[in-house]
């Protein structure tokens, strides 16, 4: 089961279909459309089978992450297990209005923090679009480092890896 967080100014709550219209609008925003592609999410009702596909994959986690005092939903982290990858994938998807105010590297962060010293993770990797300059700059930010352009589905992708250094 998918845990519930905190950070100063976030609450990152699991998906559940209660986020659908959330999720609706933001699958149809520009960005996420550009970067991570058209889901063909036309309703609500669409959106509420597509959470539900996500929540019945054991390889996906995934959180929205909401304002802590308005509670208003903000955007999505994730980490998800990719077939075409050797390790867990974070990654992230913001509505355009909360972008550039520092909610994702809070949010993406604290899911780090998790996949380091509660799931004890050794690795982790990103994709990102190659002209997704934005993504690329947060993940470079959160201590991801350059490693390859690879191929999947004909588009090729910058793959980001963070190897989380044991306590001493």
């Amino acid at each position: 089961m998918t845990k519930k967080f905190h950070t100063e100014r976030l609450s990152l709550i699991p998906l559940n279909v209660d986020h659908a219209s959330f999720i609706f609008h933001l699958v149809n925003t520009k960005g996420w459309i550009q970067f991570i592609g058209d889901r063909n999410i036309l309703n609500v009702d669409l959106s509420k089978m597509y959470i539900q596909q996500l929540l019945d994959n054991v390889n996906i986690n995934y959180w929205v992450v909401h304002l802590k005092k308005e509670k208003i939903p903000l955007g999505v982290v994730t980490i998800i297990k990719k077939d075409y990858l050797p390790f867990h994938d974070i990654g992230f998807a913001f509505l355009e209005k909360y972008q550039g105010n520092g909610y994702a590297f809070e949010a993406a962060e604290r899911i780090i923090s998790y996949a380091m010293n509660e799931l004890k993770m050794e690795n982790i990797a990103a994709v990102t679009n190659l002209e997704n300059i934005r993504s690329i700059q947060l993940l470079e930010k959160l201590g991801l480092h350059f490693h390859d352009i690879i191929e999947n589905n004909g588009e090729n992708l910058n793959l980001y890896l963070f190897h989380f250094q044991p306590f001493q």
